[in-house]
């Protein structure tokens, strides 16, 4: 149950992160896959919102929940 109350709470913030920052560049593309990818949990979650939106990337609702689960598994709040 807190596992499903913290993808919940970290949903939210990505969509509202996502909302507030516009990421186009493909250099920043690459660099922000490139951390989530090496563990960094802010990265994680921004590009779940970004595929979750399909902002800047084609919209993928699999990739947005993988990198949502592996944010909330950092345990970052």
């Amino acid at each position: 149950m807190e596992f499903r109350k913290n993808l919940l709470l970290h949903l939210c913030w990505a969509l509202l992160l996502a909302a507030c920052s516009k990421t186009d560049n493909a250099e920043s593309l690459r660099q922000l896959r490139q951390a989530a990818e090496q563990g960094d949990a802010e990265a994680q979650c921004k590009l779940a919102a970004m595929y979750y939106r399909g902002q800047g990337v084609p919209k993928d609702y699999a990739n947005a929940v993988r990198w949502y689960i592996n944010h909330c598994k950092s345990n970052v709040m």
